[in-house]
């Protein structure tokens, strides 16, 4: 039987015409190729990918000097000289709306930084501190709050150092204010288009027509229950900590708020600053309700968050532009 059946399906293939053989010998040949090359550049994609985020672990570790956008730029270049992705695509990628909102943010937080007054802010949360476990709660709610319309990225950045310094102070350990500060504007951005850049290109790419309002009425509960939760959790686990602080404790925040009240604060730029920024703010939120009504608007978060930034350089004097 065997036999039977390898004579009758040899002597049918055989009598197929040789042009289409060929013909589906070279497809197939294709179809292998093109399977073979996507999981080549899969397997590159995923090494690249790998690679780009170990260096960026360890690049303080037994490298120095070594910026993050310089490991991120290669990697990115990395995608394109090994074929993973070409130029076209690599350009097709980049959203510009999501680059200009990014623009304008920083620019903000940049003028906010420089005239003083997110230090002032800091000075005034921490002023109501009564113990040291009192940071914990104010860092959640007070950075995380703010990083849903400043961008979480920028708050680390001005976080950061005034975690360190406060630490240092309280004479304990900065892993818990670090740790709050990371968890606090990580969970705080997740409640508003405006709080990450992942937030923003869902709200853009997905085209909802009321993202701010969208974002809230989903996500400002969980987001609320999220920063209480992992507040208790990090206050159980740095008890210690906090309880070695608790000397002179209130002493030494109304000492280093004093300290920062007597440095000097540019007025005209921080009034500036501010004014533009809650005008920005407002302009979202107009247009998101505007949405949600019916009147369709041209312009979404990235223009608005633009022509808030254009004015606030507008409004400033020559030397705070530079």
């Amino acid at each position: 039987m065997d036999v039977f059946f390898t004579s009758f399906f040899g002597r049918y293939l055989t009598s197929i015409p040789s042009r289409f053989s060929g013909h589906y010998i070279y497809k197939e040949a294709v179809i292998e190729r093109k399977n073979t090359m996507d999981s080549l550049h899969t397997i590159l994609a995923l090494g690249i990918f790998i690679g780009t985020y170990v260096a960026i672990i360890f690049r303080n570790i037994k490298y120095t000097g070594i910026p993050i956008w310089l490991i991120i730029l290669v990697g990115a270049v990395s995608m394109v000289f090994s074929g993973v992705i070409d130029v076209s695509e690599a350009y097709r990628s980049i959203n510009l709306n999501v680059i200009i909102f990014l623009f304008s943010m920083f620019t903000f937080v940049t003028a906010m930084d420089v005239s003083g007054v997110l230090e002032a802010f800091a000075t005034k949360l921490f002023l109501r501190a009564k113990k040291p476990e009192d940071i914990l709660y104010l860092t959640f709610f007070g950075f995380g709050l703010l990083s849903s319309i400043l961008m979480n990225d920028t708050m680390v950045l001005i976080g950061t150092p005034i975690m360190l310094s406060l630490a240092k102070k309280m004479r304990i350990s900065s892993k818990p204010l670090l740790l709050t500060l990371a968890f606090s504007v990580t969970i705080g951005s997740t409640m508003t288009p405006m709080g990450n850049p992942q937030n923003l290109f869902i709200a853009i790419a997905s085209g909802m027509p009321t993202p701010l309002i969208t974002f809230i009425s989903y996500l400002a509960v969980p987001t609320m229950v999220n920063l209480f939760l992992t507040y208790l959790i990090l206050r159980l686990i740095y008890r210690n900590e906090f309880l070695k602080a608790r000397k002179n404790f209130i002493e030494l925040i109304e000492f280093e708020a004093s300290l920062e009240e007597s440095k000097a604060v540019d007025r005209n730029l921080a009034r500036c600053t501010t004014i533009t920024l809650a005008l920005t703010v407002a302009g979202i939120v107009a247009i998101n309700i505007l949405e949600a009504i019916g009147m369709k608007q041209q312009f979404s978060i990235s223009e608005v968050s633009l022509l808030g930034q254009r004015y606030s350089y507008y409004l400033a004097t020559e030397g705070e532009r530079l």
